[in-house]
């Protein structure tokens, strides 16, 4: 029986493996675990891993399965992350999608000069402004590498320029452990104190494991800083199906897998409870030219299975998103990014990293950038679903009007035409109208937008004292670099 009384509203949502299918690529990668191992070169966590069961050959770490079913155990299934005043943000494992940027392109675009450049610590606190003004950009990455600062403390800086231009939860990669350790140094003054930033994180780290099957030592070390204080962990192999992983998708899936779940293990042993996102970049190297495919099909693909992979351990997923290997915004960018944030909504993956960056992860756009919030926007309305009650029915509305009629004037209407998606970037003008107003393309209309919203971010600042307390900070490692030359 129908009862017209009740309210129904289903996001859409879809599987890309079956069951059968999680559960082989999760014994494959217990056997690879089991069998094969990872090589983690680091003498301490080699001593905790011993410890804990695994098993030691010089520097190969091979894992039983019940010291990955443990590990496992004690992961929290979800993660919060907060503002940097400490304001709920996310709430990573809830099936919410939450969409962000990518960190160290070593390049920006410039839309003036029509041309990319090295970027620049103001060029950072210039996208983090953006981001944070951009209603559907959810969290963010430093966007970009400065080339103006001294480069031993290049991470420090980007964190620095990032973190005093943004409210919203930072992302941030370090480049030496010793970075890292300032870098959390700096989000403890903010939070005042080391506690305060663990019970309300607004920062956590990616860790990068090396495909095939290594955790290098220096990521290791990161691993470690992050996982003794309880901070939040960001699993980010990047294995390339006919590169460094087999050229089956399933093949890579396995390998990635069985990277995260030992870079897990590993934080687990040091620290339980330790906060962790699992994922990655999983694409393919294209073989007419070796380069890492971001826009590929593929890469869609694999990311919306490791989410079934991943709701299987019940562990919150880092996706990976709105990115291209376009060098400029143009129909590629737009379909290449269009293709993997509709895929990831889908796919419910929860913490999504890559939006804004065109050129094969090496530049930049505050174009794309724009470009993204706009199709997130337009995904986001799309998994809102179809909600289905009486009123929405408006059968009573209906009655009234009657055959012939028309609805503009109806208080129905009034109430809900703003749930309609509305746009400031896509055009519905007739012919007409569009000529007499510019003729503007799309990519015109972004490229005015951009430096509307640059002049309009402006997020609340830091308190003097703190200010204060990360320049030094900043200052003390630039000396420690300084004294080591």
């Amino acid at each position: 029986m129908i009862r017209g009384s009740d309210t129904c509203s289903t996001a859409p949502q879809f599987r890309m493996l079956n069951e059968s299918q999680v559960e082989q690529i999760h014994n494959a990668a217990l056997t690879i675990l089991q069998k094969i191992g990872v090589e983690i070169p680091h003498r301490r966590a080699l001593a905790l891993l011993g410890e804990a069961g695994a098993q030691i050959d010089g520097t190969r770490v091979r894992f039983p399965r019940r010291l990955v079913e443990s590990a496992l155990a004690t992961t929290p299934s979800q993660v919060a992350l907060y503002t940097r005043d400490g304001q709920p943000a996310l709430e990573l494992g809830t099936r919410s999608v939450y969409f962000g940027t990518y960190g160290t392109a070593p390049y920006v675009y410039d839309p003036i000069n029509n041309q990319r450049r090295l970027s620049t610590k103001e060029d950072i606190a210039v996208a983090s402004r953006v981001c944070d003004y951009l209603p559907n950009v959810d969290w963010s990455m430093p966007m970009g590498v400065p080339s103006d600062v001294p480069i031993p403390v290049a991470d420090r800086h980007q964190f620095h320029a990032a973190i005093m231009n943004r409210r919203k939860p930072l992302i941030a990669s370090a480049y030496t452990v010793g970075g890292l350790i300032d870098m959390v140094e700096m989000a403890a003054v903010i939070a005042g104190g080391l506690e305060e930033l663990r019970e309300r994180p607004f920062f956590g780290t990616p860790i990068d494991p090396s495909s095939p099957l290594r955790i290098g030592e220096e990521v290791v070390g990161k691993l470690l800083v992050m996982a003794e204080r309880g901070l939040p962990i960001i699993l980010n192999p990047m294995p390339m199906s006919g590169g460094t992983v087999p050229a089956t998708l399933a093949g890579n899936l396995a390998v990635a897998l069985s990277e995260d779940l030992s870079a897990l293990i590993l934080a687990q042993v040091t620290r339980a409870g330790t906060p962790i996102v699992m994922g990655g970049v999983l694409t393919l190297m294209d073989m007419g030219t070796g380069i890492y495919a971001y826009g590929a099909p593929e890469l869609s693909l694999m990311m919306a299975a490791f989410a079934d992979l991943t709701r299987f351990y019940r562990v919150p997923m880092y996706g990976t998103a709105g990115c291209s290997n376009a060098k400029v915004l143009d129909p590629q960018a737009a379909i290449e990014s269009t293709m993997s944030i509709v895929t990831t909504a889908l796919s419910g993956a929860s913490l999504v990293h890559d939006i804004g960056i065109i050129d094969n992860a090496m530049t930049v756009s505050l174009d794309a950038l724009v470009m993204c919030d706009e199709i997130i926007a337009m995904a986001k309305r799309f998994m809102g679903g179809v909600e289905v009650s009486d009123e929405t029915l408006a059968l009573d509305v209906l009655e009234k009007v009657g055959p012939g009629g028309h609805f503009v004037s109806e208080d129905h209407t009034l109430r809900h035409f703003r749930e309609h998606y509305r746009s400031k970037l896509i055009d519905r003008q007739n012919y007409d109208a569009w000529r007499e107003t510019g003729s503007l393309t799309m990519v015109d209309r972004i490229r005015a937008r951009v430096p509307q919203i640059v002049n309009a971010a402006r997020p609340a600042p830091l308190p003097d004292d703190v200010l204060r307390e990360l320049e030094a900070i900043i200052a003390r490692a630039e000396k420690t670099a300084a004294d080591k030359r």
